[in-house]
């Protein structure tokens, strides 16, 4: 696999997929990368961004994340719950096609956020990385020829949409792709 890259957001509905494309359009990246926006509804990613409506094809997987998401009481942390499952959902997704050797997923950027210096940092060369920016947004970086990676995605799919990643009270995300695979019992 030639050594490519690909910067990834997210955004549910118009809205917030018009905030990650309004985002992501502006973020230099190094000749190459490709830009790809996760959304649940169509979108005109204008040439510069490609959408990916992944509710086109109607997966399961979605349907399995709503209903566990449904059983958290707050609707702010349902929502949360959701929008940490669509990266998961994402992440997995665009690692499991192995068309790019890094994967950079940019969450909640804003304005204010310094994703840009983040994109810029020495990475560590774990098979999943992640770092915070000020603003309260991160990036996540996969190196998808790495076996721990996809297992790792696989491993944070499955807790998001068993429901289990509600055990965990604060930072679902970040605990979820932290568990080294053996530390993960899923039973099928």
């Amino acid at each position: 696999m030639a050594k490519t890259s690909a910067l990834i957001m997210s955004g549910f509905f118009q809205a917030e997929a018009q905030i990650a494309f309004d985002y992501l359009k502006d973020v230099k990246a190094p000749k190459g990368t490709k830009k790809y926006l996760y959304t649940n509804g169509k979108f005109d990613g204008q040439k510069i961004v490609k959408p990916l409506n992944t509710e086109g094809s109607y997966p399961a997987d979605l349907l399995r994340l709503y209903n566990s998401a449904l059983s958290v009481r707050s609707e702010d942390a349902r929502e949360a719950y959701m929008r940490d499952g669509y990266a998961v959902y994402g992440l997995h997704r665009s690692a499991s096609e192995q068309k790019f050797e890094e994967i950079y997923y940019l969450q909640a950027a804003g304005p204010d956020d310094d994703i840009h210096r983040a994109l810029a940092r020495d990475w560590k060369g774990l098979p999943v990385e992640m770092v915070r920016s000020r603003g309260g947004g991160y990036a996540l970086r996969l190196e998808t020829g790495a076996p721990a990676c996809l297992e790792t995605m696989e491993n944070a799919r499955e807790l998001y949409l068993c429901g289990a990643a509600h055990a965990f009270e604060t930072d679902a995300l970040t605990q979820c792709l932290s568990l080294e695979p053996g530390e993960v019992a899923l039973i099928s």
